[in-house]
């Protein structure tokens, strides 16, 4: 075992970031506009995606994706964040209806309209 979380539990998971990202969120993201798309996503309250680890990866870290809308053209990021009982908790049923309810889409079935998942 390499200190990584298998990739089972962690694949496609939505996980949610505090706004204040440390520095070591962002190895190998060189690019300034990515990690200020990063922060910016981390700030709107939208969730990262959980990914399978890649090589190259931090030990130990949770890996995380990140599918940005095409402008013009899509792009996908992959970062590493910490994992650990210092920086998550679970959150019971209210505060995850209060945390998907931050999307628009959810919002809009919660209004009882029809709805498409944001990309």
């Amino acid at each position: 075992m390499d200190g990584r979380p298998s990739p089972g539990p962690w694949r496609h998971r939505r996980v949610w970031l505090v706004p204040a990202l440390r520095p070591a969120v962002f190895g190998g993201l060189d690019d300034p506009a990515d990690r200020r798309a990063v922060l910016d996503w981390a700030r709107a309250g939208r969730p990262f995606i959980g990914r399978g680890a890649l090589p190259g990866d931090a030990p130990g870290g949770l890996p995380l994706g990140l599918a940005l809308p095409p402008q013009p053209h899509k792009r996908r990021l992959s970062l590493t964040e910490d994992y650990n009982s210092h920086n998550t908790r679970r959150l019971d049923v209210a505060e995850m209806k209060q945390m998907l309810l931050r999307l628009e889409f959810m919002q809009r079935i919660a209004r009882g309209e029809a709805a498409e998942p944001e990309d």
